[in-house]
């Protein structure tokens, strides 16, 4: 199979496994939530990351794989993941915080709805990347953000078919959607450029701010090249590099670290 069509359908099978999750959330949180509760969700980021994770590692056995860390597991709630992808001329790796899309009332549509970033919960991020660079070499810090949203990649191209990075044939948009599901709904962003935005306050985004910053992961994986690509995912920083260490070295680290395994809930590799 065609590289950059198996990261496409890698891609939408994590959109739907989100999608099916908000989806569900939005239909049950009114009649789960207490009355007295200004919450209008009930599913954490925490879980939509972890079944959107045993999905793939289910669908792509052979491009996905998934390793859960044993440490303090009462420390777990809002822990990071490592996240690394690669292709055959080299690859990327970051620390992931998770955030989902809030809503004001409970029918209010993603697209509509905002995540609350505090700035010391980003400068948390930013000082712990600094303590794992030491230990695993380039790590990155993104911020990962679900929410359903019909909006463009960076490259442009609305219909990713006509994207020349993709280089496949065949219908990306629309395959195996139907109502909500036709949505993308995993944002990636640096964040150092969320970090910049909020300017040490601590803000409400609204999703289309957030969607301006980050990159969709069905143009993220297809279309990611090395430093000399200009468009798509380099346009936002996102390129592949030579790294020097593999991601079993990465895991082999978090594991003997114990505050680095309290820190991550998991690690992901998908590699074509």
């Amino acid at each position: 199979m065609n590289g950059n069509k198996l990261l496409c359908d890698i891609s939408r099978s994590a959109f739907e496994e989100i999608n099916k999750l908000l989806s569900l959330d939005q239909e049950l949180a009114q009649d789960l939530r207490a009355s007295a509760t200004t919450s209008r969700q009930f599913i954490r980021e925490e879980c939509i990351t972890a079944l959107m994770a045993a999905r793939l590692v289910r669908d792509y056995k052979a491009q996905v794989k998934i390793v859960l860390f044993t440490g303090n597991e009462e420390k777990k709630c809002g822990a990071d993941w490592y996240w690394r992808f690669e292709r055959e001329n080299g690859a990327i790796h970051a620390c992931v915080q998770a955030k989902r899309v809030g809503r004001n009332y409970f029918d209010q549509p993603d697209s509509k709805g905002s995540v609350i970033f505090t700035n010391e919960q980003l400068e948390k991020l930013n000082t712990n990347l600094d303590k794992y660079q030491a230990k695993i070499k380039q790590l990155d810090a993104w911020v990962a953000t679900f929410a359903r949203a019909n909006l463009s990649p960076p490259c442009g191209y609305e219909e990713l078919n006509l994207c020349p990075l993709h280089m496949h044939c065949g219908e990306c948009n629309d395959i195996g959607y139907e109502g909500d599901n036709r949505f993308s709904s995993l944002w990636i962003a640096k964040a150092e450029k969320i970090l910049k935005r909020i300017n040490g306050k601590s803000i409400t985004m609204r999703i289309n701010n957030i969607v301006e910053q980050s990159i969709r992961l069905d143009c993220l994986l297809p279309c990611i090249g090395d430093e000399s690509s200009e468009h798509g995912p380099a346009s936002k920083g996102f390129v592949l590099s030579k790294l020097s260490q593999t991601f079993d070295d990465c895991v082999e680290v978090i594991q003997k670290d114990k505050k680095l395994s309290d820190s991550f809930e998991g690690a992901m590799l998908i590699k074509i």
